[in-house]
């Protein structure tokens, strides 16, 4: 920084080499999903919206009940990501062959493609990441936040 500049940092009691495990889990999150949003956005895409069609990619015909879970999220706002995602032209929604008040989900030509075009603006993202450690450290992260997650489970 400039010495005429002003530090606009936030302060917290504790720097970043003394800061709590979680803490500092989520300032990682944080600048992850920044940059995944970053990489996204000129694609006109959210990182909810990537990850559904992502979803969406491996289980064709999936439900919207069957969305909640993996999305972290509830019935409304699945029902209103797939409405967007519909209006888009990226799905189509058709009646289950054996259930009409079932309603599956299904990727379009389109929605193939911007799933795409998703994942490549995320391994964009990732390269960041991945350039920060050796294979081993990366490896013994993804250890450790293994257990995280399953702590918290």
């Amino acid at each position: 920084m400039h010495p005429d500049e002003e530090d606009c940092s936030p302060r917290f009691p504790f720097g970043v080499d003394d800061a709590p495990a979680g803490y500092l889990l989520k300032m990682a999150s944080h600048a992850i999903r920044r940059d995944i949003e970053h990489q996204l956005r000129p694609h006109g895409l959210t990182p909810k919206q990537h990850h559904a069609l992502t979803i969406l990619t491996l289980n064709p015909g999936i439900t919207h009940t069957d969305l909640e879970k993996p999305l972290h999220i509830e019935k409304a706002s699945v029902t209103s990501l797939i409405n967007g995602m519909e209006k888009r032209g990226w799905l189509v929604r058709k009646q289950h062959p054996e259930d009409a008040r079932i309603k599956q989900i299904f990727l379009t030509e389109e929605g193939m493609q911007m799933h795409k075009v998703s994942v490549q603006a995320v391994r964009q993202a990732q390269v960041r990441l991945n350039q920060a450690f050796s294979p081993e450290e990366n490896e013994i992260l993804r250890i450790l936040l293994r257990k995280v997650v399953n702590a918290y489970s």
